[in-house]
Formats: structure tokens, C-alpha cells, sequence
């Protein structure tokens, strides 16, 4: 297939991006989601009266950057746009002692109120307060979770991938296998951020790239009910911040090895007679970071690299690959490298005015991708992935009440699938519990660029209009997709047998045949709009009215736009005795989430291709002869698809209320009731359906086949109860808990999701695919003797569900998807799962370098952990898993900071 050229030129990329930015500070802009902490609270005598006119400074440890405030008449202040990190605070008035405290840690977003409380001078010259600052937050109502750097220096990541640390957050999956999901939504619908701006993969609604977990100082995960701030999501929010460069040079090298003869066979393995050896594995991963002053306290560096080879093997599992495939081993090799660079730079360009540049590229290649489990050799393919963008980020305090925050990314991602060494020129046949000939959308590639513009204003209203604090802004992207989709050109044979084919045998022919006939290529535009304006009120101090509106627009071409999607956010926290310990908090909103550029690009293919289905076909000729059971010649007729004129934005409306409460200095626990209802989702129905009550299944429009119609009208309802305990660290240990018990419904799974009959499309409503009664997550640091710490990170969930069919047409609507009399949707269950991974680190020190000895062992008791069953009735492995989860695997390595 043609090649689809990568950005080639970095400092191509730089100069377009620096035009970029200076071009836009001379014109409006758009919104991005904050990053940036708030530090509020209120200054008082010792007698609980307002002190105002207090000046409240705080200085960043890491950096010498200072900010400074006074309070109001109420003794109220509030400092907005403060990076995460350490600080320390002074407050300052005339005839009141000096008060310091010298160790405020600030996170990502994080809403941190504190209550100062001064003495008068004639007592003390200066008083330093070394309290614990409080775990619960009284003016945040949406519901999520803080990974620190500590966690995520301290806990075993399995395949160094951050995000799984996201389950540690009530509400949050992302245990293997399910993606990362919340609400009862899809993995599509999470939205990942990057120092605030966009990492979302616009083509398939996916995260866009990584960088090395070494290069991340933290991130939040927001599950539920976040402000008009955030957007474009019906799920969750994962916002990271990267580290930045300080005034101490300090550095880091690291080295983890993994080696097959270290681990567990795989679970694959077990599925297939006579047991193969052990799959081979060898894995390195070598990096590090640096980074320090360019001119101290005004401009730092920080700069972060990993590189990760990897051999590994996949197993095809089907019982009935060797039948059809007689001289293919079962064993594939993978190979796979992945090179990651990121570069930061952060500049005070004033004492009021901050700007942080970023680039950053991931590349890789995996090599036989596709093969393993039901899919044999032929469904392998050589995949090329490259990853890059440059972000530039500034802050402006404008006065003593306004932050202005811009920032303005160009990004471009590269992927390629080359089938060439496979089965290039072979049709795609499916069978039960078999897949052979290359997969139909395959080969494939395309380039995705993405320039995306953002400002925030916030604004601190004067004691006179109340306590409000104010936010407004708005945000443009502008895509540009080039894709080649080679979709079904070869056409797609589905048998119900496993037997192989013989012209003398009815029961072996397919029952069907597709194909498409066009060009694969396509290019599309998309530009997404938004806006939003929010405040912060508390009418009392012991009430936070958090509410906002935002709107969202995207004008990609071939689907409705919908300009009506204004989606309204209330909360509210209630410090229920004024002492900042105990919570209740309620959310109500809709939020909407978009149309990822597939769904179009689908549409537009279709509009160049030419859709041919014959049932029950020849084979391998679909012209040749067959058992039709209409009688007389099949003539080709063809298909489209297209995508419905009056579709909408999906979206869902939330609603939550619960409580959080402080024990103690070191102990919270947390409870939230969530509803999510969720409409608008994507689905896909037959507009040319057969009439069931006619033998001969006629067609409306006898000039088409199937005419698939994607539409908006799928639902869902989730209901649960979220948990969450937190014990920060204190003798000697700390741990999280998140636990969710809840029910997922849908009538719908994704866009390609037909009916078994679309008359009663309301019959599908039944447990979505990633509907899990219980969910609990967990994760515990001890700090044992001798310099070793203990952690880890476990993560159990009840059974998936899956569907039962017939593996047959039953009602010969040309759609392979019908059940059994009397079964509902995703009616099976699979296998529970359960995950320990365990992390044990020996620290030394030789005079300026701190060394970290490191032992990993992911699923400690190896579990199996099935997934993948088979409900097609007529496979041979019906009822089984074809698959399961990473087995035990150890990793050792080493850490030297300096």
C-alpha cells in the first residue's frame, strides 16, 4: 500500500508551531483544561476573627517562583494558576508574628484550603506551623483521584503504562483487557490530557502517544461530575502533568530486564494440546531523565528518554487451525521497539508572566501483531506507529485578581499496517472459532495532524460581589485526517462450519460473502469548538456552589452538526461542621462526548466503494455454484453505509451525591451513589431490513443488499455505589482502596453493533460488555528495615459477560449474530479476575548518588484470568476462553538518581 510520509522534519515542525503561537497572541483564543493548583483559605486572629490586609505569599521549592496576596475584608484569600509541587507560605501583617508554613504540597488541579492563624507580635517573632494538611478537599464536587509521584516511583506498573494506577480511583476500570472506562461508558469515551491540552487520538477516540513514566510528575483522574472546564468526554478525565526542570541538576538512569525464563507459561498455552514450550520473552528497557537551571529561579530544562526491545511470542490457540493450515506452526514470533523522547523548558519571562515549552516524539514497530488466540498466520500484519507534538503553555497574572492561561499544541500522529509478508492478496474467511486470510480492513494507514488553540481567564470577584470566583474560556482544534483504508477490497467469506469446504456438501458453503470495490483513499477536516464559563461560590463558609455551562461543536463533514449541545454543571460541597473533616458533596450535568472521525471516514468509503453481499455463496468463487436455497442464479447486488442526517452528539446525564470524611490525620473514607444515564450513543441498523415474515426475505428497495445506516439512539443506565478509603503515609506504610458495586446496561456496544432483530431493537438492552458487579482496587507501600520498601498494586472484578449466539442466519436477515429462543444479550459470563503485582526496592546511597535495586512480579499468583469466550453454539470451543491475561512475569532492574 502507499506509505504515508511521517513528519520528518523536527525543526519543520518547531518553526511551524512558533508562527503558530506568535500569531496567536495577537488574535483570540481557546480554552484548555487547567493544570494548574488553587491555594485558598482564610486568615484569622486567635480569637477566629478576620484578619484583612495579610499579605500571603508562597514560594515554589523547586523553582524560587513567588506569588503574593492580601487578604479581603473577610480575611479571605485565594491564589489561582500555581503549579503542582512544593511550597512554602508566609503570611505577613503588621502587629501579628511572621507565621510560616514550610511544606505545602500542591497536586494537579488540586483545590487545597487552609486555615491560618496568627499571633500577635509581642509574643513571638515568628511562628512556623508544620500541621498536616487536610485530606479532603471542601470545595471540590466532582469525584477522582490523585496519583502522586510517589505512587508512581513506588508502585509495580505493569508494561510501565500509567494509566493502569487509574483504577485506583472508585468508579475507574482499567484492569487488562477492558481498557480504561467510567460511568458505564466505553474506553472511547475517556479523554486524556497532557500538561492541559488534548491526547486523544481523534480517528478512534484513543489516547495518542506516551512518553516514560519517569518523565510524569503526577496525574488526575476525574471519574464523574467534573466542571464546564472539561469537556468533550461522557466518561472519564486523565489529566497529567510532566515534570519540569528545577534549580538543583538532578538526574536519573534506569535498566529493567524481563526474560522468559523468569516467568509463568502463558495462559494461552493452556488452551492448546499437546502444551507448546513456554513462549519466548526477552524485554529491555534503558532510559532516563535530567534536567536543572538555565539561569536560576528564571529559566530550567528537563529532558526525559526511554527505549524499550521487546521479542515475544503469540500462540494460536484454535483446536481447528491445524486442519486448514496443516504446515503453520502455532508459535509467532513479535518483536517490538519503542523509542521515547520528551524535552521541556519552563522560562519566567516576569516576576507576573510564566511559558513552558514541550516537544515530544514515541515511535514504534511490532512486527506479526494480529496472530495468536483464533487468528492464524495469515491475520498477521507489521504495524509502524509515530507520535509527536509541540506545546507551548503561558501564564499571566493579570492584577491581583486575574490568570490568564494560554496554550497552543501542534501535533501529528503516523500509523501503518503492512500486510505484505502475510496473506496480501487473500480474502478474509471466518469461521467458528477460526480466523483465516488477512483481516478485512487490512492493509491500512493514515497521517492525523492536529493544531489546537486554548485560553483560560480567571478572575477573582471583590469582596463586595461575594465569594465568587470566576472562570471562563473557549477552545478550537483543527484536524486533518489522511487515511487509506483498504477496506474488505478482497472480499469476506463467513462459513457456520468448521469442516472444511467441498463443492459435493451444501452444509459446508459459506453463507455469505461481502466485498468492496474503490478507492481506499480519504481525507477529512475537522474542526472542534467549545466554550464554557463557570464560578465558584460560597453564599456561606461552610457551602461551595460550584456551577458552569459549556458548549461544544464539530464540523466534521458527512454527519449532522449538532449546534445544540449546551451542557449545563452544578455542584455542591457542604463542610458539614466547619471544621474542613467531614463532606457532602452532589453533582448534576450533562456531558458530551464527540464523534470520533472514523464513523465519518466509514461514510466516506462508502460513497467510493461499491458493496457486494451474495448469501450463500460459491466457494472460492462466490459466483460459483452453491446450495441457494431461493433457487436460481445469484446476481451481485449491492450494499452501502451510510451515516444517519439527523444524528446527535452522544452524551450522558450524571448524578451523584455522597460524603468524605477525615479521620484523624491520615485516614478518609469516601462514599458516592452515581447514576449515569447515557443517549445518543452510536448503533448501527439495516435501512433496506428484510421483511422476516416473507420466505423470501425480500428487501424494500430490491436494488441494495444491506444499507447500513449508523445512528445515535443507543442507551445506557449505569447505577453505582463508589467507595474510597485513603491512609497517607505514617508509620512506616500508606495505602488506597477503591471499590465500586454497580450495574452497566446498554442496548448498544459501538458503532458497528447491529440487532438480532432491529423490529424489537429494545430487546438488546441487556449487561454491557464491560459490566462487572464488584470492582476493587487496592494499592499498599510499607517501608521495611534495611532500606526496603514493599509495594503493591492489586486489582479483582467479578465476571465479564458475553453473548450466546446460534452461529447461524437463523432469521435470515443476513446478519450472523442470532441467539438462541429465550436468551438475552451478553447473557454468559466469563471468569473472574484477580491481579497481585508486588514491588521490592533496596535503596543505598554512595555519597551523591541514591541507587534503587528493583524487583517486579506482576500477577504474583498467576492467575489465569480467562478471557475471550466463545459463544458462538456451533465452535468447537464454545463456552471456553481463547485467551487470558498476563500470567506471572518478573522484572528486574535497577534506579540511580543523582
Amino acid at each position: 500500500m502507499k506509505q504515508l510520509s511521517p513528519l520528518e522534519d523536527v525543526m519543520g515542525a518547531l518553526t511551524l508551531a512558533t508562527a503558530l503561537a506568535t500569531s496567536l497572541f495577537l488574535s483570540t483564543v481557546a480554552f484548555a483544561q487547567s493544570t494548574a493548583a488553587t491555594l485558598a483559605g482564610t486568615v484569622v486572629d486567635e480569637q477566629k476573627s478576620a484578619l484583612p490586609g495579610a499579605v500571603i505569599t508562597v514560594r515554589n521549592t523547586d523553582s524560587g517562583q513567588v506569588r503574593s496576596t492580601t487578604s479581603d475584608e473577610r480575611g479571605s484569600f485565594r491564589i489561582v494558576g500555581l503549579p503542582p509541587g512544593r511550597y512554602g507560605l508566609t503570611a505577613e501583617l503588621s502587629g501579628f508574628a511572621r507565621l510560616v508554613q514550610p511544606d505545602v504540597s500542591l497536586s494537579v488541579a488540586q483545590e487545597l484550603t487552609v486555615g491560618l492563624s496568627m499571633r500577635l507580635a509581642a509574643l513571638e517573632e515568628a511562628v512556623t506551623v508544620t500541621a498536616e494538611l487536610p485530606l479532603v478537599e471542601t470545595t471540590r464536587s466532582a469525584l477522582g483521584t490523585t496519583i502522586t509521584t510517589g505512587e508512581i516511583e513506588a508502585l509495580p506498573i505493569a508494561n510501565r503504562n500509567f494509566a493502569n494506577l487509574a483504577q485506583l480511583t472508585p468508579g475507574v476500570t482499567s484492569t487488562a483487557g477492558t481498557g480504561i472506562s467510567s460511568a458505564g461508558q466505553l474506553t472511547r469515551n475517556t479523554t486524556f490530557l497532557i500538561d492541559g491540552l488534548s491526547n486523544d487520538d481523534d480517528s478512534v477516540a484513543g489516547q495518542r502517544g506516551g512518553f516514560s513514566v519517569d518523565a510524569i510528575k503526577e496525574f488526575i483522574v476525574v471519574a464523574n461530575a467534573f466542571n464546564a472546564e472539561y469537556g468533550q468526554s461522557s466518561g472519564a478525565i486523565i489529566s497529567v502533568v510532566t515534570r519540569s526542570g528545577t534549580n538543583k541538576f538532578d538526574g536519573r538512569g534506569f535498566y529493567y530486564h524481563r526474560d522468559d525464563s523468569w516467568d509463568a507459561s502463558t495462559a494461552a498455552s493452556k488452551l492448546v494440546t499437546p502444551a507448546p514450550p513456554k513462549s519466548r520473552l526477552e524485554q529491555k528497557i534503558v532510559g532516563g531523565f535530567f534536567g536543572g537551571p538555565i539561569r536560576r529561579n528564571r529559566a530550567f530544562f528537563f529532558g526525559s528518554v526511554e527505549y524499550t526491545r521487546q521479542l515475544s511470542e503469540n500462540l494460536v490457540t484454535s483446536p481447528t487451525a491445524r486442519i486448514f493450515l496443516p504446515n503453520d506452526p502455532i508459535v509467532f514470533e513479535q518483536p517490538t521497539t519503542n523509542p521515547q523522547v520528551l524535552g521541556k523548558v519552563d522560562m519566567a519571562l516576569a516576576s507576573s508572566n510564566t511559558l513552558a515549552l514541550r516537544y515530544r516524539i514515541d515511535t514504534d514497530r511490532i512486527v506479526g501483531t494480529g496472530i495468536g488466540g483464533n487468528s492464524t498466520r495469515e491475520r498477521g500484519q507489521d504495524r509502524d506507529r509515530r507520535d509527536q507534538d509541540f506545546a507551548v503553555h503561558d501564564n499571566w497574572v493579570v492584577g491581583s485578581r486575574g490568570l490568564n492561561e494560554f496554550r497552543m499544541q501542534f501535533a501529528r500522529r503516523y500509523f501503518n499496517w503492512d500486510v505484505s509478508r502475510y496473506c496480501p492478496g487473500c480474502p478474509t474467511i471466518n469461521r467458528p472459532g477460526l480466523n483465516l486470510g488477512k483481516a478485512s480492513n487490512m492493509p491500512q494507514g493514515r497521517t492525523e495532524d492536529r493544531i489546537q488553540l486554548a485560553n483560560t481567564f480567571s478572575w477573582l470577584a471583590p469582596a463586595s460581589w461575594g465569594d465568587h470566583a470566576f472562570k471562563v474560556g473557549v477552545d478550537a482544534s483543527f484536524i486533518d485526517l489522511f487515511s487509506e483504508f483498504h477496506n474488505n477490497l478482497y472480499g469476506t467469506f463467513t462459513f457456520t462450519t468448521s469442516t472444511p469446504f467441498n463443492p459435493a456438501v451444501g452444509a459446508t458453503y459459506p453463507t455469505q460473502y461481502t466485498q468492496n470495490v474503490g478507492d481506499p483513499i480519504v481525507r477529512l477536516n475537522n474542526n472542534i469548538y467549545a466554550l464554557f464559563a463557570q464560578d465558584q461560590w460560597k453564599p456561606v463558609s461552610r457551602l461551595t456552589i460550584n456551577y458552569g455551562v459549556r458548549w461544544d461543536y464539530e464540523d466534521v463533514v458527512g454527519i449532522a452538526h449538532d449546534k445544540n449541545n449546551i451542557a449545563p454543571r452544578l455542584g455542591l460541597v457542604w463542610d458539614i461542621t466547619g471544621s474542613g473533616r467531614t463532606v457532602l458533596r452532589a453533582n448534576t450535568g450533562i456531558y458530551y462526548d464527540q464523534i470520533f472521525l472514523n464513523i465519518p471516514l466509514n461514510a466516506e468509503n462508502a460513497k467510493k466503494f461499491v458493496q457486494t453481499l451474495i448469501t450463500n455463496p460459491g466457494f472460492p468463487d462466490p459466483n460459483g455454484p452453491n446450495p441457494n436455497r431461493t433457487g436460481g442464479p445469484i446476481t451481485p447486488i449491492p450494499s452501502t453505509t451510510q451515516f444517519s442526517p439527523d444524528n446527535r452528539t452522544p452524551y450522558t446525564r450524571q448524578v451523584t451525591a455522597g460524603i468524605q470524611r477525615q479521620i484523624g490525620s491520615t485516614f478518609s473514607i469516601s462514599a458516592d451513589v452515581v447514576s449515569a444515564r447515557g443517549q445518543g450513543l452510536l448503533r448501527s441498523i439495516d435501512a433496506n431490513y428484510p421483511d422476516l415474515d416473507d420466505p423470501l426475505r425480500r428487501r424494500p428497495n430490491p436494488a441494495f443488499q444491506r444499507i447500513t445506516v449508523v445512528q445515535t439512539k443507543g442507551n445506557s443506565w449505569y447505577t453505582a455505589l463508589q467507595m474510597g478509603v485513603e491512609k497517607r503515609f505514617s508509620n512506616r506504610h500508606s495505602y488506597t482502596i477503591a471499590y465500586t458495586l454497580g450495574q452497566t446496561e446498554r442496548d448498544t456496544e459501538d458503532f458497528n453493533f447491529f440487532p438480532v432483530d432491529q423490529r424489537v431493537y429494545h430487546a438488546e438492552r441487556g449487561p454491557a460488555n464491560n459490566d462487572a458487579r464488584h470492582r476493587v482496587s487496592a494499592a499498599v507501600s510499607y517501608q521495611l528495615p534495611w532500606q526496603i520498601q514493599a509495594s503493591t498494586l492489586i486489582a479483582a472484578r467479578t465476571k465479564l459477560p458475553y453473548s450466546i449466539t446460534t452461529g447461524a442466519d437463523d432469521n435470515r436477515d443476513t446478519q450472523t449474530n442470532d441467539r438462541p429462543a429465550g436468551v438475552g444479550r451478553n447473557a454468559g459470563r466469563g471468569a473472574n479476575l484477580f491481579q497481585a503485582d508486588l514491588r521490592l526496592t533496596k535503596r543505598m546511597q554512595l555519597r551523591e548518588l541514591d541507587f534503587e535495586v528493583i524487583g517486579e512480579a506482576f500477577n504474583l499468583t498467576n492467575q489465569k484470568n480467562w478471557t475471550n469466550f466463545d459463544g458462538n453454539q456451533r465452535s468447537t470451543t464454545f463456552g471456553r476462553p481463547a485467551n487470558g491475561e498476563m500470567t506471572r512475569r518478573v522484572q528486574l532492574g535497577f534506579r540511580v538518581d543523582f
